[in-house]
């Protein structure tokens, strides 16, 4: 749980430095407009948006990756080897770090692990349906001793 509110910080602050380059390419846009050169418009995006722009967006496809791989790891799931094809992300940004599942193979993990979830869950389910049944038969027991026994000093 922990590491959920850590990737949703990481994700909050990915967010915030893309409202920042949108402020900045709205500044620009400006700028291009009162100047009337589409150029610098242009330029900058070539120079700077475009790979910013693609460093967060793999960044963020890195965090929710890595989060999935981090809970199949803890459930024990396997998980897709590097070498699988299909599995990982092939055209990744030239600064990018790290490697990335790819959609299908996110879909495919979440769905092992809601699988595997819900069958630990329905084994802890069947244990207390099991637990719950003999309190309730022990209680109905212990009850009916008591009544037995306060009938009997009463005679």
């Amino acid at each position: 749980m922990f590491n959920r509110i850590l990737d949703r910080i990481e994700v909050y602050k990915l967010n915030r430095q893309e409202r920042e380059l949108d402020a900045e390419g709205e500044r620009v846009h400006k700028e291009a407009k009162e100047k009337k050169d589409q150029r610098i418009l242009d330029e900058w995006h070539e120079t700077t948006a475009s790979w910013q722009y693609e460093d967060i967006e793999w960044s963020r496809k890195r965090i929710v990756s890595d989060s999935l791989i981090k809970e199949a790891d803890e459930l024990h799931l396997p998980r897709p080897h590097p070498g699988d094809e299909g599995k990982w992300e092939d055209d990744k940004p030239m600064l990018a770090v790290g490697n990335v599942l790819t959609p299908e193979a996110m879909v495919e993990l979440r769905a092992l692990i809601r699988k595997e979830k819900r069958e630990r869950r329905e084994t802890v389910e069947w244990w207390v349906k099991i637990i719950g049944g003999l309190i309730t038969i022990g209680t109905g027991l212990v009850g009916a001793l008591i009544g037995l026994v306060s009938v009997w000093k009463h005679r």
